[in-house]
């Protein structure tokens, strides 16, 4: 069964009154719109990076990604009044009865070249759409000012193990552009899509947001 995104993460509340010290920092929003495209940039460069990597024994859903910016938790590095961006995909392999172990070890083994390395971490199941039939683990890679992490399910049913393909930014402020990117992002219609054409195998949106 395909995770949704709720199953991971719930989607950020915006408040409507947002001072631009308290939301974004003292950027300007044209500053501000210039960070968050290199930030997009950066994580685009590393996401197709770090797909065509992965064996070929597995393949992502769409097959693109789709990103979006969202607000940190204070339990986050500097994620007070902070914003991330979420570029995620689907882990959907190819062979019918792959287990979670053999998918963690396919990630693991065309990442790790890479300066990737996996760590397990715990997943509440307050946050999992259904615990009893479908148990949700996680694993973290870090690298630089990015993250990748993985959210998968074990076979079962005769369903094959999938899960979330994640790759995040660190928590930053965009000044007085902030207060619109999370507004853009937050309504749940609205992605950057990264879906790859014969002419550009490797898009980066433009825009923010780009329709879907």
């Amino acid at each position: 069964m395909k995770l949704t995104r709720a199953a991971v993460w719930a989607a950020p509340v915006v408040a409507v009154a947002c001072a631009t010290s308290a939301c974004g920092g003292g950027m300007s929003s044209a500053d501000g719109i210039k960070q968050a495209n290199r930030v997009r940039t950066s994580a685009a460069q590393t996401y197709w990076t770090v797909r065509t990597a992965l064996p070929a024994s597995l393949h992502l859903d769409e097959p693109y990604g789709k990103g979006r910016f969202v607000t940190c938790t204070k339990t986050e590095k500097n994620g007070k009044g902070a914003v991330k961006y979420d570029l995620f995909d689907y882990l959907a392999p190819v062979k019918a009865k792959l287990t979670m172990a053999q998918l963690l070890s396919g990630v693991e083994s065309g990442l790790k070249p890479q300066g990737w390395t996996f760590a397990p971490y715990t997943i509440p199941r307050s946050a999992m759409p259904d615990p009893e039939s479908e148990e949700l683990h996680g694993w973290r890679a870090h690298k630089g000012d990015q993250t990748i992490d993985l959210t998968l399910h074990e076979a079962r049913n005769g369903a094959t193990a999938a899960g979330n393909f994640d790759v995040l930014t660190d928590c930053k402020k965009y000044g007085g552009a902030q207060k619109k990117l999370l507004a853009d992002y937050a309504g749940g219609d609205s992605r950057d899509d990264y879906k790859p054409t014969a002419s550009d195998p490797t898009p980066v949106p433009t825009g923010f947001p780009t329709p879907m």
